[in-house]
């Protein structure tokens, strides 16, 4: 069946990556689309707080402030929710199988962690490039507009740690209620909605924090902003970090499932025969 991944294609190869791929695209637009609706919500949250927030406010909720930053921390946060964060737990018929097979499993990860990429870095590259050109500064909108586009596959693949580390099963909101107690696992579940908007800046932050540094370090112009060979070097660099930091996210999320397939497992068996609707 479509929603369960069958683990040799018909002629009794195993699936490629654009079949996963297309499968994945499928999944996701497909009713009750709810990572879009994940994506979409915290979107709408970033751009009411941004713009609505009294500025003492915003200046400690949000690190990074200016124009063009807005682009970064949207991306951020669009990530920072269950579709990057518990990749396995989102879609337990097809990946519960997969643990018992690293490979399987790492394609798997590898097609949902580039189709969130693309979903999430698409549209911020386009809000860059458009504040850039609103504000005059049309170069640094495109520069920022490339490290949009690079930097969701790095931090995805860094990002599924979390659900394999805590991995948990989404049920419907009457049912966790219905189920509240005891408490120790409502809190761990209220946590686990939380935590991604620490967890995932926190990773974007350390991929883009090293080419920060060095486009600093190549030069300044009077301002304190960087010049624009320190620009393209920052770009050069932060786009490097995420290319490399996506395999190896992949890596070490295969041998984080490894360890703890049967606390996966147990964790995302259906605690609800017959799941509230």
């Amino acid at each position: 069946m479509d929603s369960a991944m069958v683990d040799v294609g018909a002629g009794g190869t195993a699936p490629t990556l654009r079949a996963d791929l297309s499968h994945e695209v499928r999944r996701l637009f497909r009713s009750p689309w709810d990572d879009l609706v994940a994506i979409g919500v915290n979107a709408v949250l970033v751009v009411v707080l941004w713009f609505l927030l009294p500025q003492a406010w915003k200046d400690w909720l949000f690190s990074l402030q200016g124009p063009v930053a807005f682009a970064l921390v949207l991306e951020s946060w669009m990530l920072a929710d269950v579709p990057a964060t518990n990749m396995i737990g989102k879609d337990v018929e097809t990946m519960v199988p997969a643990l018992a097979d690293p490979l399987r499993l790492r394609r798997l990860l590898r097609a949902k962690s580039i189709a969130l990429a693309v979903l999430v870095g698409i549209p911020c590259a386009i809000v860059s490039l458009v504040i850039g050109f609103y504000d005059e500064i049309p170069t640094r909108g495109l520069f920022v507009a490339l490290v949009l586009l690079a930097l969701p596959f790095g931090t995805a693949t860094i990002a599924a740690w979390l659900g394999i580390l805590f991995p948990y099963r989404p049920l419907p909101l009457r049912w966790r209620w219905e189920h509240r107690r005891p408490w120790r696992e409502t809190v761990r579940w209220g946590a686990l909605l939380t935590v991604p908007y620490v967890w995932v800046p926190l990773v974007s932050g350390v991929l883009l924090v090293p080419a920060i540094l060095v486009g600093l370090a190549v030069g300044r112009d009077e301002d304190g902003l960087m010049t624009g060979a320190a620009t393209v070097a920052a770009t050069a660099v932060a786009c490097a970090l995420s290319v490399v930091a996506f395999p190896i996210g992949l890596r070490v999320s295969v041998r984080l499932a490894a360890a703890r397939r049967d606390r996966i497992r147990a964790r995302l068996a259906d605690p609800a025969p017959d799941p509230v609707p």
